[in-house]
């Protein structure tokens, strides 16, 4: 690995550490402090469409200082304050508020660090999948870590692990682009108008926040079904790890998978497994063969993952890299948003059944794709 890539690797990492203390126990720390479900399903949720609109604002501004790195530091230092100023409010609104424009600012540094690695890809410096596979590790080893953490000594611990992955995230970064300010600064908004301009990259990104978005049902009640079935909380946690061990493994090796089969063929693979595994999966075959299933986690997110960076930047200008990031996982928010919010009454009417609605977003996401590569055959040749 080069220099480059180990520092951005240590980035994402950092990046993901914090996500795997917030993510799984995030909603522990709002009920502790006395929200009710109601609020705290509203302040993990705001944040997540509020995000549909400020990421393509907040990552165009990034474009327009010409170095992701400035504004992956800036957003960091702010982060840092709301959580570090999160432990001393009390009450909904202040704790809604604070949540919110960390979460504003947080989900803004994702198509930030891709855009840094991106941009290390084009000049031979690092390989996307290889950085981002270190998210992974890290997500999954700090959910584990933080878990025995939270049972020896409490909730508090969450907010304080948030605040030290941005630390290292700036302490780390250094400024391992070499892209200079452009000379007529693009609009903020340049990055929605490439996509209403460009309707067969609309299409694609659409395909890809659908392959995107039919995980959030099993992210919200996966668990939850898992448990209704009769499975302890270890073999549910080995489960969720085989997920997080196969996509790792396709994350190490996915370039040389695109530049051997393109990235349109990965992304049909990647939307046709999700039809496969949501579609099984609602009909609760036996664990054994639950643990085999899992491994198509590989596909539905990982290659869907992989091909979405390499459609994003090759469709849009260099000088719009960040931008063009934030743009696509804005859509993908949105999505994600919808379907995370639909599964619990559709969970409630349909049980395990309902994962036949995640099956069906994959199919759209299959339609809308081969309705791209009916608009412009030649995007079926790319293979970077």
């Amino acid at each position: 690995m080069t220099p480059v890539s180990i520092r951005l690797s240590l980035i994402v990492c950092a990046l993901y550490v914090g996500f795997g203390a917030h993510l799984p126990f995030f909603g522990l720390w709002l009920a502790e402090r006395g929200l009710s479900s109601t609020e705290v399903a509203l302040a993990l949720g705001a944040p997540l469409f509020a995000r549909v609109f400020a990421a393509p604002l907040l990552t165009a501004f990034a474009d327009r200082l010409g170095d992701p790195a400035i504004a992956i530091r800036l957003f960091s230092i702010l982060v840092a304050v709301f959580y570090l100023i999160l432990p001393w409010l009390s009450g909904f609104w202040p704790i809604f508020l604070a949540s919110l424009l960390a979460g504003l600012v947080w989900g803004s540094i994702v198509p930030l660090t891709d855009s840094l690695t991106v941009a290390a890809g084009r000049r031979g410096e690092a390989d996307y999948g290889q950085v981002r596979l270190w998210g992974s590790v890290g997500f999954i080893v700090t959910a584990i870590l933080v878990g025995w953490l939270i049972d020896y000594a409490g909730l508090w611990v969450v907010p304080p692990i948030v605040v030290l992955s941005t630390f290292v995230m700036v302490a780390v970064l250094g400024r391992p682009t070499k892209e200079k300010a452009p000379s007529t600064p693009r609009s903020l908004t340049a990055g929605l108008r490439v996509l209403w301009t460009d309707k067969v990259l609309l299409l694609l990104i659409l395909a890809l926040a659908f392959g995107h978005a039919s995980h959030g049902m099993f992210y919200t009640i996966g668990g939850i079904h898992w448990r209704s079935l009769g499975y302890s909380k270890g073999i549910i946690g080995m489960l969720w790890a085989v997920g997080v061990i196969v996509e790792i493994a396709f994350l190490s090796v996915s370039t040389r998978i695109i530049a051997r089969f393109g990235v349109m063929a990965v992304l049909a693979a990647g939307l046709g497994c999700g039809v496969l595994r949501w579609g099984v999966m609602a009909f609760d075959p036996p664990l054994g063969f639950m643990f085999v299933w899992q491994v198509l986690h590989a596909f539905s997110f990982a290659a869907v993952l992989a091909a979405g960076i390499n459609i994003v930047a090759g469709r849009f200008p260099p000088d719009m890299s960040s931008s063009g990031q934030g743009t696509y996982y804005a859509l993908v928010g949105l999505c994600h948003g919808l379907t995370m919010i639909t599964s619990g009454p559709l969970y409630d009417a349909l049980g395990g059944k309902a994962y036949l609605a995640m099956a069906a977003t994959c199919l759209a996401g299959l339609v809308l794709l081969a309705t791209a590569l009916r608009r412009d055959k030649a995007i079926a040749a790319i293979r970077t």
